[in-house]
């Protein structure tokens, strides 16, 4: 999801225990570069795109539980996340249920969409493959131009 919203990925990690090698705080999962997250989504009323391309990214380890195993058991940081991003951007309290739904049907649809994809990047990450050739992969799965074509 993050790679097809251009959201830039610095590394992941698939249990707690990685995490803690890596020296990164937190769950394990992917790990964004978050630089210009909040330059980005500063002011709701200014740039609601890239919040909500955030948004959909935060909520896709959820719509992809969903779909895969049928429901989420995980995700609360994500929705945390999300909900926190959307207040510091001045959105009413009224409205983050109808964002955080939104959110979820983006990355649900996009999923489903890319589902071909999203199964070879679960493979390569099980592999342990770099984030650059994970990068490398979905490019050539969604037919976007690669360095090695250009």
């Amino acid at each position: 999801m993050a790679h097809c919203l251009q959201v830039p990925i610095t590394n992941y990690s698939l249990s707690p225990w990685e995490v803690l090698r890596q020296g990164a705080g937190g769950m394990a999962g992917i790990q964004f570069d978050t630089t210009n997250l909040e330059n980005q989504c500063r002011d709701w009323h200014l740039r609601p795109q890239a919040l909500e391309r955030w948004a959909t990214v935060w909520m896709a380890g959820i719509a992809a539980e969903k779909i895969i195993y049928g429901e989420a058991q995980g995700g609360n940081g994500d929705r945390q996340q999300l909900r926190q991003a959307f207040r510091r951007a001045g959105l009413p309290e009224i409205k983050l249920n109808q964002k955080e739904s939104w959110a979820f049907l983006q990355a649900k649809n996009l999923l489903e969409q890319h589902r071909q994809a999203h199964g070879q990047l679960q493979q390569a990450l099980a592999q342990r493959r770099s984030v650059e050739e994970c990068r490398y992969l979905l490019a050539q799965q969604l037919g976007e131009p690669t360095a090695s074509s250009n």
